[in-house]
């Protein structure tokens, strides 16, 4: 245990590689407040880089908001960032739980989070606000009308992270080889183009403070590993 150094103490869960990102975290607490970092891969990098490493059960695990919980009340951790997209929602679902221990985790409601990690959800979200997306359906549904598509098409699971699963198909007969190959198969339109992030900061009312654009140049693992920032306002509208 390192103390209770202040209430400013950050817990990032998963932290897995995120080197430059638990250093940050340091950085700018500038010595106010400790940073842990949790991971259930004793290898995981960002284990060695924050103040203190706790190794984890899987975020599947029946255990693991207890033994969030353990850390969070051990080390006077007052807030959580997680950083991988499987755990948000289990840390929204239990997001009241550690509020009332005075812990804040840095993740939506339960609704909002299940938008983002639900790929249908997000297409039928986009659909009801008038925000043009690619075709979206079970792939279930859809087996026995993928004439009625143009290929090639995505076939990627409809709950996943890390780029994991997602595949390409020229065919129909591609197209069932993979879906049978992956939980839960969706079948998307394929997109063309670059692919432009745009981020937004909020504080912790909702309130946007700060939005930045970015060209994606190259990525790892679902996430970007060179990008470009850039300005158009016709994004921002």
């Amino acid at each position: 245990m390192l103390g209770t150094l202040s209430s400013q103490n950050v817990l990032l869960t998963s932290v897995g590689r995120r080197v430059a990102l638990a250093r940050f975290f340091k950085e700018v607490l500038g010595g106010r407040g400790y940073v842990f970092g949790a991971d259930c891969d004793h290898t995981a990098p960002g284990l060695y880089v924050v103040d203190k490493g706790f190794i984890v059960p899987r975020v599947t695990a029946e255990e693991y908001i207890s033994s969030l919980l353990d850390i969070c009340r051990r080390e006077s951790v007052k807030l959580i960032v997680p950083l991988i997209d499987p755990e948000l929602p289990i840390l929204a679902m239990a997001r009241e739980f550690f509020l009332q221990e005075g812990i804040l985790p840095l993740v939506s409601t339960y609704d909002v989070v299940m938008i983002g990690y639900d790929k249908l959800l997000t297409a039928k979200f986009f659909s009801e606000n008038g925000i043009p997306t690619p075709k979206t359906a079970l792939f279930e549904k859809a087996a026995d009308f993928l004439e009625d598509y143009d290929f090639p098409v995505i076939i990627k699971p409809r709950f996943g992270s890390a780029s994991v699963g997602v595949c390409k198909c020229a065919s129909p007969e591609e197209a069932k080889f993979y879906a049978s190959r992956i939980p839960d198969p969706i079948i998307q339109t394929y997109l063309s183009g670059e692919e432009i992030t745009i981020d937004v900061l909020c504080d912790f009312q909702g309130n946007p403070l700060s939005i930045v654009e970015r060209k994606r140049l190259k990525v790892r693992a679902g996430e970007v590993e060179r990008g470009i920032t850039i300005k158009d306002e016709s994004l921002l509208k």
